[in-house]
């Protein structure tokens, strides 16, 4: 029993100990749990990791480069020295997403107009290491640029399995309405958006059909109204015999749809 004790504490106190000769390392933990990343992702990957100040005794020498950005520019890139194998981007002190870099050394940050909202916010690039540890800091320099919002409907004809048009480059989803009821959400490629299944939901020719394309932060900034054409008239032929009671041949006869009612041909 005394042995036990006597173990229990001397382990204690080297614990004690460790703490005291390496705040260091409590403190880091500490900031990195306080710098927690929002992005589930990024939550999944670096649970346990820590993500802290720069440690300049470890004698790293970080080169983060910026290319020029502007409000309204959806893409922020640039390229980190070696050793960086993330970055993150920083607006007003906090982490608002995450970029791989590739071989060369470059990154580009997707949908950076959904964050970077103003020329009066503080954006930073952060590169990490592959132990998480943030190894260089640098501020983004951004100038004033321009927001363009708008969308396009190509024609649309009852019936027809999908609707389509363009967007604009800072909208970043487009919606389908039907009644003013959301219904679909469209692929989007090279600027160009694209539903399908559309007649599932469009039931009746004078139903109210609108395309809603959002911002970054899924605000509603462009509308337009979808005008439904009707379909083409289709002609369908209909043949059969003419039957006299008692005639076991009869003759061949055909009819015609024509427009609204059958006639005979």
């Amino acid at each position: 029993m005394k042995n036990r004790r006597k173990r229990s504490y001397f382990w204690c106190g080297v614990v004690g100990l460790g703490l005291f000769i390496s705040p260091l390392g409590y403190v880091e933990k500490a900031q990195a749990f306080e710098q927690s990343v929002p992005s589930k992702e990024m939550k999944q990957e670096e649970r346990g990791k820590a993500v802290v100040a720069t440690n300049e005794s470890k004698g790293w020498n970080v080169i983060i480069k910026v290319n020029p950005y502007q409000t309204g520019d959806v893409t922020l890139s640039g390229s980190v020295s070696k050793g960086i194998r993330k970055v993150r981007l920083w607006v007003d002190g906090e982490v608002k997403t995450q970029a791989n870099v590739d071989a060369e050394g470059n990154y580009v940050f997707e949908n950076s107009d959904r964050f970077i909202a103003s020329v009066e916010d503080k954006v930073e690039v952060v590169g990490v290491d592959s132990s998480y540890i943030e190894r260089g800091r640098q501020e983004v320099s951004i100038e004033e640029g321009s927001w363009i919002y708008g969308l396009t409907v190509d024609p649309y004809t009852y019936n027809d399995t999908i609707l389509t048009g363009t967007k604009e480059k800072n909208i970043a989803k487009v919606r389908l309405f039907v009644n003013d009821v959301i219904c679909q959400q469209a692929t989007i490629k090279d600027g160009k958006y694209r539903f399908t299944n559309v007649q599932a939901f469009v039931r009746n020719k004078t139903d109210k059909v609108e395309i809603v394309g959002v911002d970054g932060r899924y605000v509603r900034q462009a509308q337009e109204l979808v005008s439904i054409q009707k379909e083409a008239d289709s002609d369908y032929e209909l043949s059969l015999f003419d039957y006299q009671l008692g005639d076991a041949s009869g003759k061949r006869g055909s009819w015609t749809w024509d427009k609204n009612h059958w006639a005979r041909s």
